[in-house]
């Protein structure tokens, strides 16, 4: 095990939500700057939602197994299983509203 000081803690619990709030910050900017300043649509607003989420989660997965001094085959079987987490969160949430449109407008479910 190795020992840890203050500096190394503190870098391991900051720098993934640093680098994923830079990287939804740049993200949009460039988004607004294609969309010539108009508003983001819905769509764009999830990817970034759901795209800042995946990063801080495999921020923080990386993060905690150096800082754990975990195997580096710990990142091989978490970081898919983030991903298939969110996936799924996605598949989810885009079904149950897929769902509550269809109920709305009185059309048949499938």
């Amino acid at each position: 095990m190795m020992k840890l000081d203050s500096v190394d803690l503190v870098f391991d619990l900051l720098a993934p939500a640093i680098l994923a709030l830079l990287s939804i910050l740049i993200t949009y900017s460039v988004e607004r700057l294609f969309l010539a300043g108009r508003p983001l649509t819905p769509y764009l607003k999830a990817l970034n939602l759901y795209g800042f989420l995946l990063l801080l989660g495999g921020g923080y997965v990386m993060s905690l197994t150096g800082l754990f001094g975990l195997s580096p085959t710990t990142l091989w079987v978490t970081e898919p299983t983030l991903a298939a987490l969110m996936f799924s969160l996605v598949w989810w949430r885009h079904r149950t509203r897929s769902r509550d449109k269809d109920s709305a407008s009185g059309a048949p479910r499938s």
